[in-house]
């Protein structure tokens, strides 16, 4: 975060000193250097050159840190789905008559497969994310605030906006993953029913029955997945 927030600030220098001011820093230097007749451009050039390297550096470093940052993120998020699965499976095997009855089958694999693979996939977004985001967005506010305070106002009305979206997105959507969840299940059930009695569907002749059982649970789940992903899909810019 720290060197995205670092690339602007080089960027910013190239514009304002590099070309406005032929790489010479101060105002009262440029000025004496004209006077004088003295040639700008080798200066200039200079300038540029050692932005553009130091540039080059943040950039590479930033995706050296990048790269780690994923490659630990991954590791994490792949260890606590390994653990939750095998918790998840010792917890399932000392299940009672009661929560056996409970629980059917279809939902417990959906438990130890998707819903796993999700908290995953969080775990590994929050790793990298959690600071990065609030880092970058901090920084960012105290550049605008720096470079002109009568910016601040566009920055707080901007983040203000962001918010009452992402509030509105998650009001939303958060039903219908619940919806979602069980028509996982659903589809579960249905595939896992078809496969236990295929000798049986194929002996009465059931075979477009069971596909249309399959096709009206695969088609609910999909529409509402399009709803959440389209949905959560304005978050993205």
């Amino acid at each position: 975060a720290v060197c995205d927030l670092a690339l602007p600030v080089f960027t910013s220098q190239i514009v304002d000193v590099g070309i406005a001011q032929s790489g010479v820093e101060d105002v009262g230097v440029l000025e004496g250097y004209r006077a004088a007749g003295v040639d700008l451009l080798p200066i200039q050039m200079a300038y540029l050159a050692r932005t553009g390297l130091a540039m080059l550096a943040v950039a590479a470093a930033a995706m050296v840190l990048d790269v780690a940052v994923s490659f630990v993120a991954s590791r994490t998020g792949a260890a606590i789905g390994r653990d939750l699965r095998s918790q998840l499976f010792g917890r399932i095997v000392a299940f009672s008559d009661a929560e056996i009855n409970r629980f059917s089958a279809a939902s417990l694999i959906t438990r130890g497969t998707n819903d796993v693979v999700l908290i995953q996939n969080v775990c590994t977004m929050m790793l990298r994310m959690v600071l990065y985001a609030p880092i970058l967005a901090i920084g960012g506010v105290v550049m605008v605030m720096a470079t002109n305070p009568q910016l601040g106002w566009i920055v707080v009305v901007a983040v203000a906006a962001v918010f009452a979206v992402i509030a509105v997105l998650f009001r939303l959507t958060l039903p219908r993953f619940k919806i979602m969840q069980k028509l996982i299940d659903r589809v579960n059930l249905v595939a896992r029913e078809m496969l236990t009695g295929l000798s049986v569907v194929r002996a009465f002749n059931r075979d477009g029955y069971e596909e249309a059982r399959f096709d009206d649970a695969s088609r609910r789940l999909m529409r509402t997945q399009l709803f959440t992903n389209r949905a959560m899909a304005f978050m993205m810019p």
